[in-house]
């Protein structure tokens, strides 16, 4: 039996992925201790290693979700764990629609609720000495805000290999 390390995300539009990939590529450029993220997505849930027969009903579940589309803004910069350990540089998204689907998909799903944050990572930090200057970075050079329209979300497939994650959308569902 095969298992696949799944997670349910929205992608951004192009112009909106424009902006990140710029912004990720000037980091990356400037602290070579990270390693810039290039397939933004905003993960709604990530469900980890399920078997065909569970991916199959994920996905069945998936498709009787029912949600409208709205809008979304890319704002805003953090870090995973924390400030002090940093280990993920990530770029928030301000959407009440957005945390409306994540309730949405795991009431789908029949998963608890747990605390979401709303966000795509912009780069994994392998050198945590370059971390304050990144801080530093991102304060003197904020991202300037990209709003756009959510009109689906999809499920994942998620392979890790050595350059890093790589993503494989096994479905995509439309909002209306």
């Amino acid at each position: 039996m095969d298992f696949h390390r799944v997670f349910i995300a929205v992608t951004p539009p192009p112009e909106a992925r424009q902006a990140f990939a710029a912004y990720a590529a000037k980091a990356a450029a400037a602290y070579p201790g990270i390693r810039a993220n290039d397939s933004p997505h905003i993960t709604l849930i990530f469900l980890g290693f399920k078997n065909d027969e569970q991916v199959a009903a994920v996905r069945a579940s998936l498709a009787t979700i029912n949600a409208p589309k709205f809008t979304a803004s890319l704002e805003g910069t953090g870090f995973f764990p924390d400030s002090r350990f940093p280990r993920v540089f990530w770029l928030g998204v301000n959407s009440p629609g957005l945390e409306e689907l994540h309730r949405v998909v795991a009431a789908a799903l029949s998963l608890p609720e747990e605390k979401f944050t709303p966000h795509t990572t912009i780069a994994r930090i392998r050198d945590v000495r370059q971390a304050q200057a990144l801080k530093d970075s991102a304060q003197e050079n904020p991202f300037q805000p990209v709003s756009f329209e959510i009109t689906s979300f999809s499920l994942f497939e998620s392979f890790l290999e050595k350059e890093g994650a790589r993503h494989e959308e096994l479905a995509e569902y439309s909002l209306h």
